[in-house]
């Protein structure tokens, strides 16, 4: 049977489009990761004119076509990931991206901080939720501190981890040899090596002593009267706190474990000097230094009873305050002020306690340390006799100096 000419080329035509349609339905999209920043706007081309468009998180980023539905003009809105799927108008899905929303400066952290970790080939930057990560391994707890310390100034988190030693080598047995005593038979003798008249034996090598690692920390601890520019947690950048050291110690604390020491002692009134019911004043620092996912930190624990400004003031009384420091060999870190003397929170001109009694006098506008009692106090009563701290130009601050060390206390 015969058809028209022009039969067989509209035959040939629907063929045509419906390989065409049916390849672009089973063409796979095209998946990639596009970065773009918080408030700019990036203009992105993909190649057709678009159809449906949808955005995984709108909180995350924005999108607005152009161009004829050619041209896509994102923007940032803040730091993360999120997803954009794109269809052309033929309902074909096309592209599947991943937008990466960032900022310039911590774009420009990323860059800086590979470089600086370039003498770390083991350790690598990683993302977690959105925020960098640095993982992998080093060769010794030096290259750990060192590169704890970037992730500490670059604010990032560290799971970097020291590398398991080796295991050492067990010597092999030496065989034992024969000798022949006179008149008698071959013999062995436990122990004796193998030698050959004339031959000199070869030494035996020996395995090297894998190095023990730290399993504690030892802190120097400095109790100052320094100026109050001090906060807790911002010491560690290189400057020295000016004003008078009061007290020097060291205390070692097992890491996982935990080790105390105390600043003070009785509060002796010279004019009754017999009182056997007096009790300690001062301050108690408990160390924990913890290893977890963000490196080595140690927890502190201030526990005082030093004499306050405010009017529930009790010696018999332990005021408790917590903070968490990073720990790194050599890095300072500090605890100032009230919240070294554990110092209630003001409200309204007087003391929290004191508030809540009513009618109860008002507190200084920071209850410092009191002048009552306080001169009777072991390292603290030279503080009484200061100009600088009654009128609050000054501070007591203690810095500790962390060193790692194997010299855990029993």
């Amino acid at each position: 049977m015969l058809f028209p000419l022009r039969h067989l080329r509209a035959a040939g035509v629907v063929l045509v489009a419906l390989l065409v349609g049916a390849t672009a339905a089973l063409a796979q999209p095209v998946r990639e990761e596009l970065t773009i920043y918080v408030n700019e706007v990036t203009t992105w081309s993909p190649g057709y004119a678009m159809g449906d468009i949808v955005l995984g998180s709108p909180l995350t980023a924005g999108y607005e076509p152009v161009g004829g539905r050619k041209q896509l003009m994102l923007r940032g809105k803040k730091p993360g990931r999120t997803t954009l799927n794109i269809w052309d108008q033929k309902k074909v899905l096309r592209h599947e991206i991943t937008l990466i929303v960032t900022t310039r400066e911590a774009q420009a952290v990323e860059a800086d901080l590979r470089n600086l970790l370039a003498p770390y080939p083991g350790v690598s930057i990683s993302k977690l939720g959105g925020e960098m990560l640095l993982v992998g391994t080093v060769n010794s707890q030096e290259e750990l501190t060192a590169v704890n310390n970037l992730a500490r100034v670059a604010k990032v988190q560290s799971t970097v981890t020291v590398k398991a030693a080796a295991r050492p080598v067990v010597p092999a047995v030496t065989p034992m040899a024969p000798t022949t005593a006179p008149g008698a038979g071959t013999t062995t003798t436990p122990g004796a090596p193998t030698t050959t008249p004339g031959a000199t034996s070869a030494p035996v090598a020996t395995a090297p002593v894998a190095e023990a690692a730290p399993n504690a920390v030892a802190y120097e601890l400095e109790l100052f009267e320094a100026s109050v520019q001090f906060k807790t947690g911002e010491y560690g950048r290189g400057v020295e706190p000016s004003g008078r050291s009061l007290y020097k110690g060291t205390v070692t604390a097992p890491i996982g474990g935990e080790n105390e020491i105390f600043i003070g002692g009785p509060a002796v009134d010279p004019k009754n000097k017999n009182d056997k019911s007096l009790k300690d004043t001062g301050i108690r620092l408990t160390v924990r230094p913890r290893q977890g996912s963000r490196g080595l930190t140690t927890a502190v624990e201030v526990e005082t009873n030093v004499p306050l400004e405010y009017n529930l003031y009790d010696p018999e009384v332990w005021r408790r305050s917590r903070y968490s420091f990073s720990t790194s060999e050599g890095v300072p870190f500090a605890v100032s002020g009230n919240d070294l003397l554990a110092a209630p929170a003001i409200a309204g001109g007087m003391s929290a306690m004191g508030k809540a009694t009513r009618g109860a006098s008002a507190a200084g506008s920071v209850p410092g340390a009191s002048n009552v009692g306080l001169q009777y106090v072991p390292v603290f009563g030279s503080l009484f006799g200061s100009t600088n701290y009654k009128s609050k130009k000054t501070q007591i601050l203690v810095v500790f100096r962390p060193t790692l060390t194997t010299a855990a206390p029993r």
